[in-house]
């Protein structure tokens, strides 16, 4: 590998750990304050999985948590949840809307069951 490719690896594998590192924390903080992820990711799967259903943003599942009860310190607690999910190969992503939230942020990803 090049210099350069070996640069921008290793800028990305830093990235990953910051991102990894970044979902942990917020996941403790959330569930130190009494909120269940457990109870989080059977709620989308639940919602992912009625009849007829052909995807929604996360987003708008977040919403959707929050208005049942499921209702974490900070909405990024449901990052890790979400990417929990898609390891396990039980969501993937089926395209993008626009964003309803975030600033100057890509498309809000589209979620299906895996």
């Amino acid at each position: 590998m090049s210099e350069q490719g070996d640069l921008f690896f290793h800028a990305i594998s830093k990235a990953r750990e910051a991102r990894d590192k970044g979902m942990k924390q917020v996941l403790k903080n959330a569930e130190n304050k009494g909120w269940n992820g457990d109870e989080a990711e059977r709620f989308i799967i639940h919602r992912l999985s009625q009849p007829g259903y052909i995807g929604e943003t996360g987003e708008t599942i977040v919403n959707a948590a929050k208005q049942v009860g499921i209702i974490p310190h900070n909405d990024k607690a449901f990052g890790p949840i979400f990417s929990r999910l898609v390891r396990r190969g039980t969501i993937k992503k089926d395209g993008y809307r626009p964003r309803t939230k975030g600033h100057a942020a890509p498309g809000a990803v589209i979620w299906v069951l895996g």
